[in-house]
């Protein structure tokens, strides 16, 4: 079966919206058909500490709360999902906790303990990623629905960097329908996330190197500083 591929060209700003999926799919009010949910769960080995309570510059929300704000602009459900010793993650970001199923099993165990308690799609996002934006967002529940909308099966729809084929699974959507492909995969020991489903479930959206930026991804000490430099006024 071929596999579903929705381009999509971000604008090369973090603050700027996506001008053409997403730009025209208004959010007048957020999805209750799919529930957004932060991965919270990391241990922050590499950064020596938590990272869902940095911040960008003093006086801003932590990234955790940053996180299930952006979400909440685009869908209703907003939980934070990670192992239930971590449950202040959860409270910190004022949303409900969607606890780890099988704690220390990885982003995979995660996305599989989310469908599992939900029952419904789940858009995912890190905790770590200060410059993904509602545009990036839109875009991607956009070309989810409409993939799906044209006889895709439902499994996950993510990006897919066009020149290098890397794909970034924990900024997707995720369906119930991928559920027992996670669970094959746990059960074999491979906790790959973007080898667990086939690629006839999966519907890409391909952005470019000069769109790096949407998934900058926090996890040094030095990444930090990266991301402080970089940030727009």
């Amino acid at each position: 079966m071929a596999v579903c591929v929705w381009n999509v060209k971000p604008a090369p700003i973090p603050n700027a919206p996506l001008p053409n999926r997403a730009s025209r799919v208004k959010a007048l009010s957020p999805r209750s058909d799919v529930a957004g949910v932060v991965l919270a769960g990391g241990l922050g080995r590499r950064m020596g500490r938590d990272k869902t309570g940095l911040r960008l510059r003093e006086g801003e929300a932590d990234f955790i709360s940053r996180a299930a704000a952006l979400l909440a602009r685009v869908v209703v459900d907003v939980r934070v999902g990670c192992r239930a010793d971590q449950a202040e993650r959860a409270a910190r970001a004022g949303r409900p906790l969607t606890p780890d199923l099988t704690p220390g099993g990885g982003v995979l165990c995660a996305v599989q303990s989310c469908l599992r308690h939900l029952e419904r799609p789940c858009l995912v996002i890190p905790c770590d990623m200060p410059f993904l934006t509602e545009g990036v967002l839109l875009a991607l529940l956009a070309a989810r629905d409409e993939g799906l909308a044209a006889g895709c099966p439902p499994g996950v729809t993510l990006f897919r960097r066009a020149e290098t084929g890397r794909l970034e699974p924990m900024v997707a959507v995720y369906e119930p329908a991928g559920l027992p492909f996670l669970d094959a995969a746990s059960a074999r020991g491979d906790y790959g996330l973007f080898r667990a489903l086939p690629p006839e479930r999966r519907i890409y959206l391909d952005y470019d190197e000069k769109d790096d930026w949407m998934f900058y991804n926090v996890n040094t000490p030095a990444d930090l500083e990266a991301a402080r430099r970089a940030r727009l006024p």
